[in-house]
């Protein structure tokens, strides 16, 4: 039950938690005792009773429903003689006491001015007896009745009366409701929910409030029913409101209305409950400081989005809140300069009803309600439209604050979007200052070596000259050819891998598939390089589950890929140890294993020695030379051809490179023949010695 109804009771209510500290009193007893709610609030039961509080305390649970005298003491006041009874019940989600105190005097009301009360109240407000017979009812269950009942239309409060609600309702509400509620009413519990009615004419909302009445002798008498229908069907999805807004944090009004909409019960049924023509559902621009028409609810049942909606100055709108809340329609338009029936097609009315949308006391947007005549203003609608408000506010308020984290949002991803981009900056930077050293290095290296080779067949030429070809060391010079040719494969690989990355990054690079087999074409390639291999002391081994394979592949570009990784295997493997060449079958791929047992590589490091120009040791002190192109290429290669390359390695222990082909075939008139796609001996063996250039001990 809301605090506001318990303030139109003339009975005394407080309310009090097992620590026996007040947790509400009632305006009609904090009237009596001359305090405030804030004085008593928290403030021990003992503060408000100078009888026997002993009793309340020790025998609560045997008191419960009974009627006991009591002695309340006031602000300097003499202690007053009261009855009262006490009840549990929830009060905000607690298992509380309640205390009804009724004032022991001569005072008594007639039933007349009983009446004159409840028919003042905000809320549909009936009796029913033990078997839920209506024995009383006031005008606003009335109107509520004739909406919620499918059948029955009732012109006045008498014909309700000895009705009984499985008759009224038989074709909306399920009987057992009733049931049920009696079974909990005659257990002395107050009943206190949100219901929702069902029927073809859609749902409607309300709260419902059932207290039982019992007599003297703890009979159940029947029960006070209280009940007020509700316009708000759910909360709106504030995400789909703001999901739409750009960076700007500028909500997405359209969003917002259809939300509204959604949110907002406003069917026929509920229409006929509400004496106002329409419902104006207007926001607040802190920036422009214009009230904006969000949404707008009919009583025809129609609805529309404001695409000509109000517009007016906040500050004028204030004013006239200051000066009255109700205004003929003609004086309203004229202040704000804006005609509501003309130009948005509303249905005929005279006057408006001005209720402001508040969020602790920051005006935040406003409700307009049109009627036709001003004796249309009913306190229950008032009240409905005073929660709309309260409701509106608060989504309203969750609004600006979500907008205001997706404002953050944004900033805290564009700083880190700044961060990602200096840090990538920063290796490229990096990168490229390592590369271009490095490239100097791998550049300068075999050109210093050449140029010493020249110096030293030039000292042996002179010698020639001077003392004849007799003492010429044939071998001698023949070792300076060697090296100095080696080193110019050496630059030409360097050279190879720089064009071809580069040609691959400027997307001139196409791979040239022709079917071949495959198999003999790996395995004529790593029988190539055994003499190096040998020369290392190392042994390969080649293994395959298919002895013939006939698929589409760029020859050229496999001899690179193989080439690459057994050279790689040979400069990071030890005296003495083994590599591995594997051709496997799985699920229509085929798996190429190169495997060492070197170095390996560390875990950290497996990503990035594929990209271009990065090394696993950078420095100049490193064991091996190399550009940090090779892997690099490889993958290119390897992706040209549909394929995919990966390293599974631990380091210390030796690395396996994994190439996974796709096995098809392209159309072509005729299978290639061996000699158009195997190279010549020479031609491999000048190949290989290229690739293994930077090999020093051949």
């Amino acid at each position: 039950m809301s605090e506001k109804l318990l303030d139109y009771l003339s009975e005394g209510i407080v309310i009090f938690n097992d620590d026996y500290k007040i947790q509400f009193c009632n305006y009609s007893l904090l009237k009596q005792l001359k305090y405030s709610k804030d004085e008593l609030y928290n403030e021990h039961l003992q503060k408000i009773i100078s009888g026997p509080i002993d009793m309340i305390i020790s025998e609560k649970e045997v008191l419960t429903g009974q009627t006991i005298d009591i002695l309340l003491s006031g602000y300097q006041l003499p202690p007053i003689q009261v009855s009262g009874k006490l009840f549990k019940d929830k009060w905000c989600g607690q298992e509380s006491s309640w205390l009804v105190i009724q004032e022991d005097t001569q005072t008594k009301y007639n039933t007349k001015e009983l009446e004159l009360i409840i028919e003042n109240m905000p809320y549909a407000v009936w009796i029913a007896d033990e078997d839920d017979n209506y024995k009383y009812s006031n005008a606003n269950t009335l109107t509520i009745v004739n909406q919620l009942s499918s059948t029955h239309r009732f012109s006045t409060t008498n014909e309700l009366l000895q009705q009984h609600p499985n008759n009224v309702y038989k074709d909306t509400l399920d009987k057992n409701i009733f049931k049920d509620d009696q079974s909990v009413l005659r257990k002395n519990i107050m009943i206190n929910e949100e219901r929702i009615i069902r029927n073809e004419d859609g749902n409607l909302q309300y709260q419902l409030i059932k207290i039982p009445i019992f007599n003297d002798q703890q009979l159940y008498q029947g029960y006070i029913g209280i009940s007020q229908y509700s316009i708000l069907k759910q909360n709106i999805d504030i995400t789909k409101v703001i999901e739409n807004s750009d960076p700007d944090c500028i909500v997405d009004n359209q969003m917002l209305y259809s939300q509204l909409m959604k949110s907002l019960d406003f069917s026929a049924r509920a229409a006929n409950l509400f004496q106002g023509n329409s419902i104006i559902i207007l926001k607040f621009n802190n920036i422009t400081h214009q009230v904006e028409e969000i949404c707008r609810l009919r009583k025809d049942g129609k609805e529309f989005p404001p695409i000509h909606s109000l517009n007016m100055n906040g500050d004028t709108l204030l004013e006239l809140l200051r000066e009255n809340v109700e205004w003929s329609l003609a004086d309203f338009e004229q202040r704000v300069h804006c005609n509501i029936q003309k130009d948005l097609k509303t249905p005929e009315c005279n006057y408006i009803r001005i209720n402001p949308i508040e969020y602790n006391s920051e005006f935040m947007g406003a409700i307009f309600t049109t009627y036709k005549s001003k004796l249309q203003y009913p306190l229950m609608e008032c009240c409905i439209i005073d929660k709309l408000c309260q409701h509106i506010a608060i989504i309203f308020k969750s609004l600006e604050y979500a907008l205001e984290l997706r404002k953050e949002s944004f900033i805290r991803k564009e700083i880190e979007a700044e961060k990602t981009a200096y840090k990538e900056a920063l290796q490229l930077e990096t990168l490229k200052t390592e590369f271009l050293a490095n490239m100097s290095h791998e550049l300068k290296t075999p050109l210093n070596i050449m140029y010493s080779m020249i110096q030293m067949l030039e000292l042996e030429l002179k010698d020639i000259a001077k003392n004849g070809p007799i003492d010429m060391d044939i071998t001698k010079i023949d070792r300076y050819r060697n090296i100095a040719k080696q080193n110019v494969f050496r630059l030409l690989r360097l050279i190879d891998n720089i064009t071809d990355i580069s040609k691959i990054g400027a997307g001139y690079y196409e791979a040239k598939l022709i079917n071949c087999d495959i198999v003999r074409l790996i395995e004529d390639i790593t029988m190539s390089v055994i003499e190096y291999v040998k020369n290392k002391d190392l042994s390969i081994t080649f293994d395959t589950e298919v002895e013939e394979l006939i698929m589409a592949c760029d020859p050229e570009k496999m001899e690179r890929i193989i080439l690459n990784l057994l050279s790689n295997a040979v400069k990071y493997t030890n005296k003495g140890d083994s590599i591995e060449l594997n051709l496997n079958i799985i699920d229509d791929r085929l798996i190429i294993l190169v495997k060492d047992t070197g170095v390996g590589i560390p875990k950290e490091k497996h990503a990035m020695i594929f990209e271009r120009f990065a090394q696993v040791d950078s420095s100049f002190s490193r064991k091996q030379e190399g550009s940090g192109i090779g892997l690099a290429l490889v993958k290119c290669l390897v992706e040209l051809q549909q394929g995919t390359i990966c390293v599974e390695s631990e380091e210390g222990k030796g690395s396996t490179f994994i190439v996974s082909l796709p096995i098809t075939q392209v159309e072509e008139k005729q299978i290639v023949h061996e000699t158009d796609w195997i190279e010549k001996e020479e031609q491999l063996t000048y190949k290989c010695r290229i690739e293994f250039s930077d090999i020093y001990d051949l």
